[in-house]
């Protein structure tokens, strides 16, 4: 696979960064530096190998990020990458502050979080009709400020959410009234069984997915679905202007298809109820009388799709969709 020189431009940030998110990604860099943010190498998480070639060593922050390619399966993933710890640290104190370009939650990432609440009760009501006909129990992991959680909780469910940013509970739970706690999957390990579980832009930011994913089939149940929604490395000529290094960031260590999404699920227990390459999917776990399905390689079919989309990038950055983008994110940047 050849490389692409602006893939590796640590320091050059590919998109527009207010105040704030100069700020924190400095403080990120020194705690690099100052080796307060620890490194570990990994394997592929989709299907167990160790090499991997490598696609690129930044991010769209500027800040230096290594992306591989697996050679066996060819899932994307980040190796080195941050330890637990460090990760636990990042999240709760520059995560958001970098990602938003907002020391803390407020009343338009709120709006903006029960907007897209909105579009995944219709998902899941399509996946199964009569969801909303009586109370469910939801849960939402890496809930933020909770906005997807008000969406149910208005629909008459009961909800709960968990996260690692305390700062942005604390909105949810005081202007809402939510049930948001500080945690993860685990701290609800003991609770009854709930009807849906959703990780929205989540996922990619579990660092031992195998784990998660064990632990997701020990607490559903056999009527239990899970919403999953990740950024689609094979979606990024749709959402992202065309341009790769707008879609990389130093927070995810998985960069999902479709595929290599169901590639894991299936791994433990779970079936594909539907799904699209934005990665929007919901599962639900496998009955006894299903098999899992075998799914090849799709090592060449990523970096053909890469590859196509970094020759034709020009043409996507004049598309309506990326040009409200960059007036959005401009805007953001001038007012903050």
């Amino acid at each position: 696979m050849s490389k692409v020189g602006r893939y590796f431009q640590v320091g050059k940030a590919h998109i527009p960064l207010n105040r704030i998110q100069l700020d924190f990604r400095d403080r990120v860099t020194d705690k690099i530096q100052q080796q307060k943010y620890r490194f570990e190498e990994v394997p592929c998480g989709f299907c167990g190998a160790d090499v991997g070639e490598e696609l690129a060593g930044s991010d769209r922050y500027g800040l230096e990020f290594h992306v591989k390619v697996c050679r066996d399966c060819g899932g994307v993933y980040t190796s080195p990458r941050m330890n637990q710890e460090s990760y636990n640290l990042f999240y709760n104190e520059e995560y958001r502050p970098l990602y938003v370009g907002a020391a803390t939650a407020g009343s338009e990432f709120f709006l903006g979080q029960v907007k897209h609440g909105k579009e995944i009760l219709q998902i899941v009501q399509q996946a199964q009709p009569g969801f909303n006909e009586t109370s469910k129990v939801v849960w939402e992991v890496g809930c933020g400020a909770g906005g997807i959680l008000q969406v149910f909780k208005s629909n008459g469910h009961r909800v709960l959410g968990v996260d690692l940013g305390e700062e942005y509970l604390e909105y949810g739970k005081t202007h809402y009234n939510l049930d948001l706690r500080s945690g993860t999957l685990l701290d609800l390990a003991k609770l009854p069984t709930p009807d849906l579980i959703i990780y929205s832009h989540v996922m990619e930011h579990i660092l031992d997915l195998n784990a998660e994913l064990l632990l997701l089939n020990q607490l559903a149940g056999p009527q239990t679905l899970l919403y999953i929604e990740v950024p689609g490395i094979k979606n990024i000529h749709k959402s992202y202007g065309g341009d790769i290094m707008t879609y990389f960031q130093n927070a995810h260590v998985w960069h999902f298809t479709l595929t290599s999404l169901r590639r894991v699920f299936e791994r433990h227990g779970f079936e594909l109820v539907e799904g699209d390459e934005f990665v929007k999917a919901v599962f639900k776990k496998r009955n006894e009388t299903s098999t899992a399905v075998n799914l090849g390689s799709e090592k060449d079919s990523v970096i053909g799709y890469v590859m196509s989309v970094e020759r034709n990038r020009w043409r996507y950055r004049y598309s309506p969709r990326f040009v409200y983008y960059k007036l959005k994110t401009q805007l953001k940047k001038l007012v903050s």
